[in-house]
């Protein structure tokens, strides 16, 4: 299935919104190509790994999707690859958000409950920065701290934490907001936009 392939998805992959991708990190070109492989040039985008596989079934029935590696080959880098996740944290959602479309009451950043330094520092302060936001490079567990927000109702800082299984690198922080844009119109410029439509 497509879905389920590793290798290499996009050359772009910093700007790049999937939820999920799949990537290869040690894609190879293939070492028997068909006639038509250097035509759609192929090893633009390495897909694969040459290998030596052994089939050898024990009853002929149970091989299914089993593998056994070489551990040295493995060691060396052998099919490593990596899982792109995205986490999206919308304030919108959180409880505490305002329905209306009045001034927003959550905030990322890190609210004055929150102590900075000295012995009661917060143990948020070695995964977020002081805008509610993970360091890029963070190496993260499952219950670590990923953003951090402020109610301004309550004045109460609010935490998002990491649910995943497994061991997490945050690779890329992005901010994105709705901006609202009013054009004013003169008659001057509706005139000129209208012969220029004639």
């Amino acid at each position: 299935m497509g879905k389920q392939t590793m290798g290499t998805p996009s050359t772009a992959l910093q700007h790049r919104t999937d939820n999920k991708l799949y990537r290869l990190q040690t894609g190879q070109s293939p070492v028997v190509r068909p006639a038509l492989h250097n035509t759609y040039a192929m090893d633009s985008f390495p897909n694969g790994t040459n290998a030596i596989v052994a089939v050898i079934s024990y009853t002929g029935y149970d091989m299914e999707d089993a593998m056994i590696l070489n551990k040295s080959a493995h060691e060396r880098g052998f099919a490593y690859g990596t899982v792109y996740k995205s986490q999206i944290v919308d304030l919108k959602d959180m409880r505490g958000a305002s329905k209306s479309n009045s001034a927003p009451t959550l905030h990322f950043g890190l609210g004055k409950d929150i102590p900075l330094s000295g012995e009661k520092e917060h143990p948020c302060l070695e995964f977020l920065g002081f805008d509610g936001l993970p360091h890029v490079g963070t190496r993260l567990l499952s219950g670590d701290y990923i953003a951090a927000y402020i109610d301004d109702t309550t004045g109460r800082t609010k935490f998002v934490k990491y649910k995943g299984d497994e061991i997490g690198y945050v690779d890329q922080v992005r901010l994105l907001g709705m901006k609202i844009v009013r054009f004013l119109f003169t008659n001057s410029l509706l005139n000129a936009l209208k012969q220029q439509r004639q």
